[in-house]
């Protein structure tokens, strides 16, 4: 590997950096795995669907005879949305000291989509820079031998 592919790999991670740090702070990771590490499941019920809403389905649960709300994603650990009707129980997951702080479906299928997002970037966001500097370079060599 030439010096002049060394600059452009180290470039390319460097310049990834920021944008896969985004990602990773955009997404739910923490939020899924403390539920999956300390949650605690029940059943609620669901309250509405909204088609429009990114299909939110939203959902009741009672803890200690409080009823909380909630919304989130069909189809991990649940029914998926369209097979899902108001009033039907669906698994729900929530934190024992703030029960407020809770996930449709089981954390764990959640936390797998959301890694699987996660580590498509990590892969694709370097190799998209790795071939976007080396149209850059080339854009410049032409310029440089045109004028």
């Amino acid at each position: 590997m030439s010096n002049h592919y060394k600059k452009r790999a180290v470039l390319s991670i460097l310049l990834s950096i920021p944008i896969l740090v985004v990602v990773l702070a955009g997404s739910d990771f923490g939020f899924y795995y403390r539920l999956l590490q300390y949650g605690i499941a029940t059943f609620g019920k669901v309250t509405a669907k909204e088609p429009d809403n990114h299909a939110t389905v939203r959902y009741s649960f009672d803890v200690d005879s409080k009823t909380y709300f909630g919304g989130g994603s069909a189809g991990f650990g649940t029914s998926s949305f369209d097979e899902l009707k108001v009033g039907d129980d669906v698994l729900v997951v929530y934190m024992p000291n703030n029960p407020s702080v809770s996930c449709l479906g089981h954390p764990k299928a959640l936390l797998k989509d959301d890694l699987t997002f996660v580590g498509l970037a990590t892969v694709f966001v370097p190799i998209a820079m790795w071939f976007s500097l080396g149209r850059w370079e080339r854009r410049r060599i032409n310029r440089s031998v045109v004028s």
